[in-house]
């Protein structure tokens, strides 16, 4: 059995590329079969574009890699049976869960209009803290006409994915852009956001960047 290998990876060099996949193209007629059934199952399937990646190096925290754009039909055959080639890599699936949008995941699930909701969320990620929950309020809408089991798995799903975001992903960001640490981030948006509501929230970051600017220029003059 071969155990998992975690690497530490602070850069990403990433390109995208035209070519073909021989595994698509030499094996068409079957992957097109396995589709066509895996849509009798689920109707809704959508044979949209992702990417797989290859040529996957590390170089220290140094990840490089080139991905290429391949029908969901054959990544799906790909999947399912049994990664028939081994010089590619899943660069998709957990892409689309740790994406804004969460369109691949919905799609899943079975939510209506999926791919409206998509551009949404996007949308609502200009809008801090508010957003993604205005974003998150016509997705589970959706998803109560079909069940409410369905509801609640939305529900559930836009709550993760912005706990994720809103304490792992967006204060490393913001760390890397502003030179404050993550811990500094998040407080700065929970005092803000608390404050002075929505503004508070969007000037909390910049706001506590000047003051640590401030902070080490100042300090240091007054002691000599």
């Amino acid at each position: 059995m071969t155990h998992p290998v975690i690497h530490r990876v602070t850069t990403l060099d990433l390109s995208v590329v035209r070519r073909p996949w021989p595994f698509a193209q030499e094996r068409r007629a079957e992957i097109d079969a396995h589709f066509a059934a895996k849509q009798r199952e689920k109707p809704k399937l959508w044979n949209g574009r992702v990417l797989i990646g290859r040529n996957a190096l590390f170089t220290g925290e140094r990840l490089s890699a080139s991905y290429f754009e391949v029908d969901f039909a054959s990544f799906l055959a790909w999947r399912d049976w049994g990664f028939p080639d081994k010089d590619v890599f899943n660069g998709f699936g957990m892409g689309a869960l740790c994406a804004s949008d969460g369109a691949f995941v919905l799609g899943v699930m079975g939510v209506p209009y999926f791919y409206v909701l998509a551009v949404i969320a996007a949308v609502g990620e200009v809008i801090p803290l508010l957003g993604p929950v205005l974003a998150a309020i016509p997705a589970i809408g959706l998803a109560s006409l079909v069940s409410w089991k369905l509801a609640v798995g939305t529900a559930v799903f836009y709550l993760v994915q912005q706990q994720i975001e809103t304490h792992l992903i967006v204060p490393r960001l913001m760390s890397s852009q502003v030179g404050l640490s993550s811990v500094a981030v998040i407080v700065a948006f929970l005092v803000g956001a608390s404050v002075f509501g929505l503004i508070g929230a969007i000037l909390a970051v910049p706001t506590a960047a000047i003051v640590q600017v401030l902070f080490f220029e100042l300090v240091p003059a007054a002691e000599e």
